[in-house]
């Protein structure tokens, strides 16, 4: 039986430099410049596998999968990103919701009001703070 395509996608993000440890483990560090660089690393490594690492059973994995995601400010990510709005861990709440305001598409901001009443304050900030950026890109203004 052959393996299936999301779990290629998850074998290739697993491997890496023989020197480095696998970008799993280096999205897991304790220190922040061993995060931000394999957060780039994934960046390179494109959006599917972003998308297939959101159901990583490691929250910090999964955020900052979500956080990535962001960074390609494509709308075509938004329902993947929507799916995480509900996730247990309020990072990668936050992460998700964030990542859809870079998106530019208005179209979205039902989803987003929608966690202004999350039971964690911090995230309804950030979903404050999202709206605002959606709203203001609806109206054809840039940030």
């Amino acid at each position: 039986m052959l393996p299936s395509r999301k779990s290629l996608r998850l074998d290739i993000v697993e491997a890496a430099e023989p020197s480095a440890p696998p970008l799993i483990d280096r999205l897991r560090a304790p220190d922040y410049d061993t995060v931000n660089a394999a957060r780039h690393e994934l960046f390179q490594r494109g959006s599917s596998t972003c998308i297939a690492l959101l159901n990583h059973p490691d929250p910090k994995v999964r955020s900052s999968a979500a956080q990535v995601l962001g960074w390609y400010k494509d709308p075509a990510n938004n329902d993947a990103l929507i799916a995480r709005f509900d996730d247990p861990d309020r990072y990668v709440r936050m992460s998700a919701i964030y990542s859809v305001g870079f998106s530019s598409d208005p179209s979205r901001i039902p989803n987003v009001e929608r966690k202004l009443a999350d039971r964690d304050p911090s995230v309804q900030s950030v979903a404050s703070e999202t709206l605002w950026r959606l709203r203001r890109s609806g109206e054809g203004a840039s940030d």
